[in-house]
């Protein structure tokens, strides 16, 4: 239930800023190889499943709910940073008023990685709570959407116009078109754990699947013991981020707290959005 929960809210938290659904054809660039967000698969031993187990075990759905979750941010955040036409950088008591100089109007901030709290009081930028779950701060009326993950940690705003917003959403694994029999075969076998966002679960003992036991003994350092003990647990779904094609972001990074200078862009060199 954990697991589940964890990417309900991830998918929740993201598609606050969801808009129309897009087709392959138009779809950003980077959606052809980061084409949708997936669970993981994970070997345990058997005892993990017990009602009672020993303490090395007690939790590991909310282990695996944290590191299926973190990836479903991580693609997001990734994907914008792959996507950005333009980043400014710029010290970090001048990230907002680098938003100034955009001169924005019908667009949506997207923080990542930055403790807007702290930005705010510290540096008096008049961010706005929101009272909403809709958006987290508003500065000057623009609303801005926090969030953590990605690859680096550097904090970052990325802007992108209201029309730019992209598809959010979860497809059934038997609404998907022109699929292999391998692909179906594996479905097939997983029962569904949420019928909202279509996601699914598999147990199986490694003794019964003599493959698996063959790719853990080629990639992992598990014994033959340790493998005869095991089940390999299997959450997954289809979820898909897609930006369209003709998106446009800006970003504007945050200079290192402590050493400022070096190469940072001029708020004069920054052109309109």
């Amino acid at each position: 239930d954990f697991t589940v929960n964890e990417i309900h809210d991830a998918y929740k938290n993201i598609s606050r800023i969801k808009g129309f659904d897009i087709n392959k054809e138009d779809r950003d660039e980077i959606s052809k190889f980061m084409e949708t967000i997936r669970g993981t698969s994970i070997p345990l031993n058997r005892e993990a499943f017990l009602s009672d187990p020993t303490v090395h075990f007690v939790d590991f759905d909310k282990t695996l709910g944290k590191y299926i979750k973190n990836n479903y941010y991580a693609h997001f955040i990734d994907k914008m940073e792959l996507l950005v036409n333009k980043n400014y950088n710029v010290e970090f008591k001048e990230i907002f008023k680098a938003i100034d100089s955009l001169n924005l109007s019908d667009h949506i901030i997207i923080s990542a990685n930055l403790n807007l709290d702290f930005l705010n009081n510290s540096l008096n930028l008049g961010l706005k709570k929101s009272n909403r779950d809709s958006e987290d701060y508003f500065y000057n009326k623009i609303p801005i959407y926090s969030y953590d993950g990605g690859s680096h940690r550097k904090g970052k705003l990325y802007i992108l116009r209201n029309i730019d917003k992209p598809m959010v959403k979860h497809k059934d694994w038997k609404h998907i078109e022109n699929v292999t029999p391998e692909f179906i075969s594996r479905w097939k076998k997983m029962d569904e754990i949420s019928e909202e966002l279509h996601i699914y679960f598999e147990k199986s003992e490694l003794n019964d699947r003599p493959d698996l036991i063959e790719k853990y003994k080629q990639f992992s350092d598990y014994s033959d013991d340790e493998l005869s003990k095991m089940i390999q647990f299997d959450v997954d779904f289809l979820g898909y981020c897609w930006f369209p094609k003709s998106i446009k972001i800006v970003s504007i990074s945050q200079g290192d707290f402590f050493q400022q200078g070096g190469n940072l862009d001029d708020l004069n060199e920054i052109s309109p959005f």
